[in-house]
């Protein structure tokens, strides 16, 4: 029901015209129904007077807090949006639907005139729904002087446009200089205890959600892990190495405010786009992995302009990896992100490109015919479904600049012009010929790393192919592949049906009353376990006995042999017991101790006594 943040701030920066808006006091604009109201009651004084006596009110819109608020009222503003699109245009509707976040819009148009028709438009169709839409912000002082005074935001009510700069503002969260249309960072660290609780505090408080600075905070997540991998409590004094790392590190995260990232993805006045293509780039370290998007774009003139789009920086897991596998997971981040930007960024006809570091990855993706180990097949056939493998090419580690985000790096290196911003400098050439790029071939250590990876299974011998003789090769590739699987269903599937499992196949006679069991006890050693005696049987619909009512023994017994407390009576399921001694075979031992007991004697005037008794 709720836009995602990122997928809103994506679109936010396709346009030159920048828009922020915001609806007042949104959640107070939807009723709550009457059924549902009794969820919404508190108390409170009568008349608000604090010397009367509490009553139980019940609210009648829904309030700020509440879990159902967001999603009930951004489905009344969606609905608006469908009731107004065919009287103020569809694309006010996209606007209302797909660009704001709860109760703040952002948006960008390509020229001014159609940012003041868009505001126009979208506050007609909010007042028609008892929607205000008002706090609007943009980076063209043509549209902010179409907008009453009154609905600005307040940093602009007072501000002369033709004389002031305009001031910096929050556009989700982040800082967005309005003057220069630049996204910026402002870093008020606080103080906080030198523990595993205040070092997570401070790496979570920086927000960045399109991983601007994501290489920056690969060193603070690494000291936050290797805490825990250490064992540290959350409020346990930091060792004196960590200790030294993390001052270092914090100190320099002051350096960040002097990065600037456009908000635009193409510069002011770049004409008609003629091509666009998406660019991504993984990459994977014994440190982190992760990813960069950038987008592509020529126009009529052949001149070229890259943006960085979105990234990803994480930190490797504590378990042991190989640098091949940490590459396969980097590259899958890759192709989810590639599927998230189709869903989010509404940019039609693009091509995109898929770049690694890794031949080994490549061959992973190339092969087709072998099978992988669970691990690797699986993320494979992610890649596969998400992404073509034509679309994945090689560069070299020193034109990734997905290499940021694997190994981190200080804030002073990151600038505007660093390859984590501006993407490799191969981007920028008119001419990308990509034949040139996958030319180097794979070495034997990457073909013995891919092979590492393959299960061994049996297959059949090949002969020796001529080179030129290639289709036949890949026939018999077919051939031996097919006959592969054939053996392994013909082993796992028939030959296994050929034994015989007793297990189920007869069916054992149901327990009955007066039969001694053993009760099954997992919390106690076998040793420890309980007998018993069947009181009572509840046989199912089908006649098999599940569930049975036991009387437990008792270990201690007075000096009569009596029980010294009352018999324990409890309901056990058959898969919890263990029969020692059916009551049919009792009753056999029973008659034969008896006869062998008058063979001895020559006595038949003793009582019969049960074998095992349990009174």
């Amino acid at each position: 029901m709720l836009n995602g943040s990122i997928g809103v701030l994506c679109r936010f920066r396709k346009d030159e015209v920048a828009i922020t808006a915001d609806i007042e006091g949104m959640f107070h604009q939807f009723y709550v129904a009457e059924a549902y109201r009794d969820f919404l009651r508190f108390l409170w004084w009568k008349n608000d007077d604090v010397e009367q006596e509490i009553v139980e009110y019940r609210m009648k819109v829904h309030i700020f807090g509440a879990t159902s608020s967001p999603g009930c009222a951004n489905f009344g503003l969606k609905r608006a949006a469908d009731d107004g699109e065919s009287e103020f245009g569809s694309d006010v509707a996209k606007f209302i639907r797909r660009d704001f976040y709860v109760d703040d819009g952002i948006t960008a148009t390509p020229d001014s005139q159609s940012a003041i028709s868009l505001i126009n438009r979208s506050r007609r169709l909010c007042a028609k729904a008892g929607l205000r839409l008002h706090k609007f912000t943009s980076n063209s002082r043509e549209v902010l002087a179409s907008i009453p005074v009154e609905d600005r935001t307040s940093d602009l009510q007072a501000v002369d446009l033709n004389k002031v700069q305009l001031p910096l503002q929050r556009v989700l969260g982040i800082m967005w200089n309005i003057e220069n249309d630049v996204f910026c960072f402002r870093m008020q660290i606080k103080d906080v205890p030198l523990t595993r609780r205040g070092m997570l505090s401070t790496v979570s408080s920086i927000y960045d959600p399109l991983c601007f600075v994501g290489p920056v905070l690969l060193e603070g997540k690494r000291i936050v892990q290797q805490l825990c991998k250490e064992g540290a409590d959350w409020d346990d004094p930091v060792p004196n190495d960590l200790r030294y790392r993390w001052e270092r590190w914090r100190n320099e995260l002051q350096d960040i405010e002097n990065l600037k990232i456009n908000r635009c993805l193409h510069p002011v006045q770049f004409g008609t786009v003629q091509r666009k293509e998406i660019q991504h780039f993984s990459d994977a370290s014994n440190v982190g992995y992760g990813q960069c998007s950038y987008i592509r774009l020529l126009n009529g003139e052949g001149k070229v302009w890259c943006s960085f789009l979105i990234g990803k920086s994480r930190v490797a897991p504590l378990k042991p990896m190989t640098i091949p596998r940490l590459e396969l997971t980097a590259a899958l981040v890759s192709a989810r992100m590639s599927k998230y930007l189709r869903w989010q960024l509404d940019i039609a006809n693009y091509e995109e490109y898929f770049w690694v570091d890794s031949k080994v990855v490549l061959g992973y993706l190339a092969n087709d015919v072998r099978r992988f180990h669970v691990f690797v097949a699986n993320r494979i056939q992610q890649i596969n479904e998400l992404t073509e493998p034509k679309g994945w090419y090689y560069v070299s580690s020193k034109d990734n600049p997905s290499d940021c985000a694997s190994r981190g790096m200080k804030a002073c290196q990151l600038t505007s012009e660093s390859s984590w911003i501006r993407g490799p400098e191969f981007l920028w050439k008119s001419d990308l010929n990509l034949n040139d790029v996958n030319a180097t071939p794979c070495t034997e250590t990457d073909k013995q790393l891919i092979n590492d990876e393959m299960k061994r299974s049996c297959s059949l011998q090949t002969r020796v192919f001529q080179r030129e003789d290639l289709y036949v090769r890949r026939r018999w590739r077919r051939v031996q592949y097919l006959a592969n699987e054939f053996w392994v269903r013909w082993r796992k599937e028939f030959v296994q049906s050929l034994q015989k499992r007793n297990k189920w196949q007869r069916r054992m006679p149901n327990i009955a009353v007066d039969d001694i069991v053993l009760l099954d006890d997992d919390h106690a050693p076998r040793s420890k376990w309980r007998l018993a005696r069947v009181l009572d049987t509840y046989p199912c619909p089908d006649g098999i006995v599940r569930k049975v009512q036991l009387m437990l023994s008792e270990r201690e017994r007075d000096d009569k042999g009596k029980r010294i407390s009352a018999p324990s009576i409890l309901d056990r399921p058959i898969c919890k017991l263990i029969v020692l001694l059916r009551a049919s075979e009792e009753k056999a031992l029973q008659i034969a101790e008896d006869v062998a007991r008058d063979s001895s004697t020559g006595s038949h005037d003793d009582e019969p006594r049960s074998a095992l008794t349990l009174d």
